[in-house]
């Protein structure tokens, strides 16, 4: 047994990449969530898009709390939808913009994140890699000031958008601050859930020729790790080209 804190009650989570969905794929994707039992899901890229606006609409008609900011324009960012309507739930509060929602969700503190990209495989432009380099200082900020604010059990999950440094075989292009990144999430005192379940490392997200790695996390801190693993489900189906990942915490 392996906690980074207290103990709280159990919580599931299911985070996914939904990845900009079509209506069509939305369908699929709403499909392969009813048949989860997690009661929380966290959806990372939804956009304003027909496809993004039936998922959160569906959660909504299904009674589902759904906590997500505002977009606009071109812009993609992450929800949280907490399914079991007897867990508490704050009001949510958006400290990166659409990037990341932060709320109350029974004993934990839920951050919900979609982390800038950039291409590990093939060079990304300059404006990319200043543009995530910029995203993984503001990351860390805000993750600093939560830990030092707050000593309540942290759950912060999503597509981060940053590499297991156990992934390292085909990914030229990925950034030291990205690596350094993870590292400062461990020196935090988080735990990577699927790392601690599994005690190693696999792909969540695969680039067409082949070569891929785990940019999909659930850490915690304060919180048990009961199980974690990776449904390549969604992917497979080509719903997302991202697997999801799940967690079982107390």
């Amino acid at each position: 047994m392996v906690t980074a804190g207290a103990a709280a009650s159990s919580l599931g989570v299911l985070a996914l990449n939904v990845a900009a969905p079509t209506k069509e794929t939305a369908r699929g994707l709403l499909e392969y969530l009813w048949a989860a039992d997690e009661p929380l899901v966290v959806l990372s890229e939804i956009t304003r898009g027909e496809g993004s606006r039936l998922i959160l609409d569906v959660c909504r008609a299904a009674g589902y709390n759904v906590l997500t900011p505002a977009l606009s324009g071109r812009d993609r960012g992450v929800a949280l939808v907490v399914r079991d309507t007897r867990l508490s739930v704050g009001e949510p509060t958006f400290p990166a913009g659409p990037r990341v929602v932060r709320a109350r969700i029974g004993q934990a503190t839920v951050l919900g994140v979609y982390g800038a990209a950039s291409d590990p495989v093939r060079y990304a432009s300059h404006a990319q890699r200043d543009r995530k380099r910029a995203w993984l200082r503001e990351f860390a900020d805000l993750v600093d000031a939560e830990c030092r604010a707050d000593a309540s059990p942290l759950l912060l999950a999503g597509d981060l958008n940053i590499v297991d440094p156990a992934d390292r075989p085909g990914l030229p292009y990925v950034l030291a601050e990205e690596r350094d990144a993870y590292d400062h999430l461990l020196d935090l005192g988080l735990l990577d859930a699927y790392r601690y379940a599994t005690g190693g490392s696999t792909p969540t997200w695969i680039d067409h020729t082949g070569v891929g790695c785990r940019y999909d996390h659930v850490f915690v801190r304060g919180l048990r790790v009961v199980s974690a693993r990776v449904d390549d489900t969604p992917r497979h189906r080509g719903l997302s080209d991202h697997s999801a990942v799940l967690a079982s915490l107390t």
